[in-house]
């Protein structure tokens, strides 16, 4: 989230949207205040319409891509199993 975009800000944002406010708006990373805010004044910035399908799109296409499997790096697996087996660990 942009650290300049205060939650309690006196003066929320008004279209145009930045587009690092909008990928923010997405991901349902801003207040609940400063979304209602943005929501209710999407009409008036087509060009954030635009971006918010794109993000939107880019999530499907991600959605639906093939993920390949891939095998752990040996010192990562070996790491990683060390971690399980420390003392106090309750894990199986």
């Amino acid at each position: 989230m942009n650290p300049s975009i205060a939650a309690d800000d006196p003066i929320p944002p008004e279209p145009p949207f930045s587009a690092e406010l909008l990928a923010d708006y997405d991901a349902q990373a801003l207040s609940p205040a400063l979304t209602r805010h943005i929501a209710a004044r999407l009409d008036a910035d087509p060009r954030a319409r635009r971006i918010l399908d794109a993000l939107a799109a880019t999530r499907a296409q991600l959605a639906d891509a093939p993920v390949e499997p891939q095998d752990l790096p040996a010192d990562v697996e070996e790491r990683l199993r060390h971690l399980v087996r420390k003392p106090g660990n309750i894990s199986p």
